[in-house]
């Protein structure tokens, strides 16, 4: 229940967050051009609050950078497709133990066009599933075996960018995301992750 509470709560904080940047945004000035096309963009963060649930450890922060391509149809609505390299781990007492993933996230995109104010703002809220994929073995000094075999695993996605532009080919902001496996992520166990990650974002 409480790791429901903290699904929920998290989520309300992202779309608390999209919501500002969303009426930010339509507050400038609109008579900038709308943004359709393509929009291609990398980022760096971490997942600094990672919960693993079914069992007695605790997650531990995880690196993440990704790349991801956006196509929108309109200036407020498209499509994302990605590719994040990420790590998750579980902790208990003194011990730890981590292991890469590859997640495919695919979105659907809502947003607004550039807008004028300063630089320029564009919020972009993603919403859709992932699909992660284990790189290789756990490593560190926590034995996670009882688990059972890692596999791969489906989630829910959840994340927010807002971007500021710099020129009109270049832009940088922050971004927000929330993942929450849907199923588990070993083949004898119910053991799921769940994180909550902040980062950089650079817009091309």
């Amino acid at each position: 229940m409480n790791c429901i509470r903290k699904f929920f709560g998290i989520a309300v904080i992202i779309v608390g967050i999209a919501t500002a940047s969303q009426t930010w945004a339509q507050e400038s000035d609109s008579s900038s051009a709308p943004k359709t096309g393509f929009l291609p963009t990398v980022g760096i963060g971490a997942a600094v609050l990672n919960t693993v649930l079914g069992t007695n450890t605790s997650g531990v922060i995880g690196f993440q950078g990704y790349v991801k391509g956006s196509y929108f149809f309109t200036p407020n609505v498209g499509v994302s497709l990605g590719s994040d390299f990420t790590f998750r781990g579980h902790s208990l007492a003194s011990s730890t133990t981590s292991a890469p993933f590859l997640d495919i996230p695919f979105s659907f995109s809502f947003s607004l066009p550039w807008q004028t104010m300063g630089s320029g703002s564009r919020p972009i809220t993603h919403l859709g599933l992932y699909y992660a994929m284990p790189l290789g073995d756990y490593s560190g000094d926590l034995d996670i075996s009882s688990f059972g075999e890692k596999k791969a695993y489906l989630g829910l996605l959840l994340s927010h960018d807002t971007l500021f532009k710099v020129t009109e080919n270049f832009s940088m902001g922050f971004n927000t995301w929330l993942k929450y496996g849907l199923v588990s992520a070993f083949e004898t166990s119910d053991v799921k992750y769940f994180d909550f990650g902040i980062g950089l974002v650079l817009g091309f």
